[in-house]
């Protein structure tokens, strides 16, 4: 029996603009990322300020 034939792409088969925009798009997602833990990062030090703080 043949084999179905994929819809996937190699990226053999991506040109060079397809392969630059798929590179940026994951950047974007990567820097969205850092964005949201540096947000929960100084929320959670506000937090342990705030703890640090009442202790004292």
């Amino acid at each position: 029996m043949a084999k179905p034939k994929r819809n996937a792409s190699k990226i053999e088969d991506l040109s060079s603009i397809e392969l630059a925009k798929i590179g940026l798009t994951l950047n974007v997602i990567g820097d969205i990322f850092g964005f949201f833990s540096i947000i929960k990062a100084e929320q959670e030090e506000a937090i342990r300020s705030a703890e640090n703080d009442k202790k004292s």
